[in-house]
């Protein structure tokens, strides 16, 4: 382990194919890094825990894409440090689940406008299908809930920096596929101005 890790920013991403001008962005002798997680809510939890354990991160920002229930919200960025499982009508959630949890913030996206994240059962479902239980905005992305839940047991800085590429229902796979890539570059626009 390289003895800067503990106080390094790294950058999270599920897939490079959503940011891949990120590697070239970071620089080699910095303090910041960049891991790629895999995809879904499971796998990026586990190489993340096994990532985290071996570098012991100074703090975390997840980057990627995250869907709205909101047309307006399209092709914007938000961040997020509180998450949430929210009650679907399909399913109970045992009442001895963790349901809601807030990190700490990274500083570095600290002023960015925040957004609530939850995970769901993909991103096809209404926002009927859902009951939060407190008021607010919410964007849905499938590997912030495993990643930030680790992150606070750990006592890891962590924050989610997301661009929204679609609309959740029946067209949010339709969208994802047609915005990613424009949003991979807000992304990176966006990353360019928060970085020293």
């Amino acid at each position: 382990m390289n003895a800067m890790s503990k106080n390094k920013t790294y950058f999270l991403l599920a897939h490079k194919k959503e940011l891949p001008q990120l590697s070239g962005l970071i620089k080699k002798e910095s303090d910041f890094g960049y891991f790629e997680t895999g995809i879904g809510m499971f796998r990026s939890m586990y190489e993340f825990h096994d990532f985290a354990i071996k570098n012991k991160p100074g703090s975390i920002v997840l980057i990627g894409s995250a869907g709205s229930f909101y047309d307006s919200d399209l092709l914007t960025i938000k961040t997020s440090h509180e998450f949430s499982l929210p009650e679907q009508s399909f399913e109970e959630i045992p009442e001895f689940i963790e349901k809601e949890w807030v990190t700490e913030e990274s500083k570095l996206v600290a002023g960015v406008p925040k957004v609530k994240v939850y995970s769901g059962f993909g991103i096809s479902r209404s926002i009927e299908t859902y009951t939060f239980r407190e008021n607010g905005e919410y964007w849905e992305n499938m590997e912030a809930l495993g990643i930030s839940y680790v992150c606070k047991k750990l006592g890891i800085p962590f924050s989610a920096y997301f661009c929204c590429t679609n609309k959740i229902g029946e067209q949010g796979r339709k969208q994802w596929k047609e915005n990613y890539l424009k949003a991979g570059e807000l992304l990176f626009e966006g990353l360019r101005k928060l970085l020293p």
